[in-house]
């Protein structure tokens, strides 16, 4: 078996990081379930095969660590019996003399024996100092040789997957605007009689209504800069996770648009004041629910009633479970699966199906729950500095949004030699509108508001 070494095992970690990174290029691009579930198993099998060479590396640096200070104290040693030799130094037995030492050699012997101590020019009897052990703070007497150690692990801010962009159809599309036929009107049909004259005009002719809805895609991008020294230096390999997080966040930023949109002038929550904020991109769930009085419901107690008034909120729109799904912030989906389990006995049970302790479905339809679902909000439903206690919870019809993809995930790196820096960019370009604007007639989304944080 070949010998392993410090220098094959960076060249593994070097190769193993590559194949990450290709991976994560991969992973970018997928469209595919079996494909994206593969390069997962791949990148979490290169993740553990690096974390155990990192292992052997901590391994081998210490035996090396051991093998130094092993050989630094025998030429110590070396060193001090060829002087002894040279001075022909008599370490006596008896009452600590020698006969045939001098002065400073006899000085010598009390810093060999550790009787005196050296310290910044200046010698001291050891209990003038009072120093008599190595310990880890002591400046030059311990501290030196104490080393930071690092742990070749790598631990994630705490986030929720992002879900609610798979909810909906997303069209590849081949411009900046792309306009998707719809239907507005239908034909209207008539009882009618027998006919009994050449003349006879017949049936009244309907015609049904057409319409257009127009996608137009927005650009989203994300940059980060970081020195040639972190990346030499990181224990983590930085390129491959600074890319691995950008298509986390990618995802993250959509779905916060999707959901808490709002292009008007003044955004409807008061924290939102950027042009360059993603919440500015297009007018969202929220900002469409709330805006149409027979769409928005108050949710002051949280019961299998109230939730289900957001449901008839939609009347048609909302009969069809399979074509239905619930967006629920954090503390919602806990307070629901404890009622849900008899702790408040609010006679969930029968109407939710929870997974994992998380809600997978209410009323039939599908339920995901959000991160970017805000959860201090006031009682009407925005975000206004001052109430800031209050939640909502929506229901979409997903046949009813879409969603365009301009340009996929892009990623690419740039060096600036000049300053020895590296730049990483990210972007996308993605289009997103509901069929029809939602309206009293047009009931393809629907919010309950004012719905505390707390159970």
């Amino acid at each position: 078996m070949d010998e392993i070494t410090l220098e094959k095992i960076e060249e593994k970690v070097k190769s193993l990081s590559e194949k990450t990174a290709s991976l994560v290029e991969k992973l970018e691009t997928s469209t595919k379930n079996e494909d994206i579930d593969k390069i997962k198993e791949e990148l979490e099998a290169g993740k553990k095969a690096i974390e155990e060479l990192m292992a052997d590396k901590k391994r081998l640096e210490e035996e090396k660590e051991k093998a130094d200070l092993k050989e630094r104290v025998a030429e110590m040693g070396k060193t001090l019996e060829n002087f002894r030799a040279a001075k022909k130094i008599e370490f006596p037995t008896d009452n600590m003399r020698a006969g045939n030492l001098d002065e400073k050699t006899k000085l010598w012997q009390q810093v060999f024996m550790g009787n005196i101590t050296l310290h910044n020019g200046k010698l001291y009897k050891r209990d003038e100092r009072g120093q008599k052990a190595l310990y880890t703070t002591a400046s030059g007497y311990g501290a030196e040789w104490v080393i930071t150690g690092a742990i070749d692990d790598f631990y994630d801010q705490v986030r929720l997957a992002s879900k609610v962009v798979n909810l909906f159809k997303d069209y590849p599309v081949s411009h900046n605007s792309n306009e998707i036929p719809i239907a507005t009107g239908d034909m209207t049909w008539y009882l009618t009689a027998e006919s009994d004259d050449d003349d006879d005009t017949g049936v009244t002719a309907s015609t049904p209504g057409t319409g257009k809805v127009t996608l137009t895609a927005k650009k989203f991008m994300g940059r980060t800069w970081f020195s040639a020294e972190e990346d030499e230096d990181s224990i983590v390999p930085l390129i491959p996770q600074l890319k691995a997080n950008m298509a986390i966040t990618a995802a993250e930023a959509l779905e916060d648009a999707l959901i808490n949109g709002d292009d008007s002038a003044t955004h409807q929550d008061a924290d939102v004041t950027s042009s360059s904020d993603v919440r500015k991109a297009w007018k969202g769930f929220r900002y469409q629910a709330l805006a149409v009085a027979g769409l928005k419901k108050a949710l002051t107690t949280l019961t299998p009633a109230a939730i289900l008034s957001v449901k008839t909120a939609m009347q048609t729109y909302g009969v069809d479970p399979s074509k239905l799904a619930w967006i629920l912030a954090p503390t919602t989906n806990d307070i629901v699966v404890a009622q849900t389990i008899g702790e408040t006995k609010q006679g969930f049970g029968k109407y939710v199906t929870i997974a994992n302790g998380g809600i997978t479905a209410m009323f039939g339809a599908q339920a995901v729950t959000s991160g970017k679902m805000r959860e201090n909000l006031n009682a009407s439903g925005v975000y206004d500095g001052t109430t800031t206690d209050n939640t909502v919870l929506l229901l979409v019809r997903t046949d009813r949004h879409v969603l365009g993809s301009r340009r996929s995930l892009t990623i690419k790196t740039d060096e600036k030699i000049e300053s020895d820096q590296v730049q990483i960019v990210g972007s996308f370009r993605k289009g997103y509108a509901p069929l029809r604007t939602p309206s009293t007639t047009e009931r393809s989304v629907a919010i309950g508001y004012d719905l505390a944080v707390t159970p």
